[in-house]
């Protein structure tokens, strides 16, 4: 049998008050002192930071249409994510081949567009009803993800967005695709912000 109250050789100390001395740990003193150490660690540990909680959020593959004809929805695995405040099951990993995914809340419908100059990615609580020939012009609320690929027929939009956003940096593949000819210069030219009557 360990006898706790002699091997027990340590000074306990915080912020230089000693809570226990040496082989004192039972003696009737030191109980309110153990209390009173045990009360502010505990109480402490709750303002600890915690480890952000992952959650498990479901895949949702969306079908696509485009440029090679239409591609069934992808099976994929759950994503995992940390959510702040929000449900797991009240979201969902939206997702097509060809495209890039978004996180949207679980139960909407999606439907992607791809061709050689990118994809689009539309998730939303309306229908996405036929011809898919284009995305479809939405009143409801929606997510929409679009990448464009500047390697392809993608160039032109690339080289516009790039002549506002980076101009400096992106100056010698903006002059390549203005010398093409195909887009007019005009739609280089930067515009400023709206201005408010």
């Amino acid at each position: 049998m360990i006898d706790l109250e002699h091997s027990f050789k340590a000074h306990w100390e915080f912020r230089g008050v000693r809570f226990v001395e040496a082989n004192g740990l039972c003696k009737p003193g030191n109980l309110r002192s153990i209390l009173a150490i045990l009360t502010t660690a505990v109480a402490l540990s709750g303002c600890a930071e915690q480890e952000p909680r992952q959650d498990q959020i479901d895949f949702v593959g969306c079908p696509a249409d485009g440029q090679t004809g239409a591609i069934d929805a992808p099976q994929g695995t759950p994503k995992i994510a940390v959510l702040d405040g929000v449900p797991a099951g009240d979201v969902a990993y939206y997702k097509g081949e060809n495209s890039r995914g978004a996180f949207a809340p679980h139960g909407w419908n999606c439907r992607v567009w791809y061709g050689s100059s990118g994809s689009t990615l539309i998730v939303t609580p309306a229908s996405i009803n036929p011809p898919y020939l284009t995305p479809p012009r939405l009143s409801a609320p929606a997510i929409e993800v679009s990448s464009i690929i500047g390697g392809t027929s993608g160039r032109f939009s690339v080289a516009i967005y790039a002549s506002r956003l980076f101009a400096e940096p992106a100056a010698g593949f903006i002059q390549r695709i203005k010398n093409e000819g195909v887009v007019p210069t005009s739609a280089f030219e930067r515009v400023g912000p709206p201005t408010i009557p």
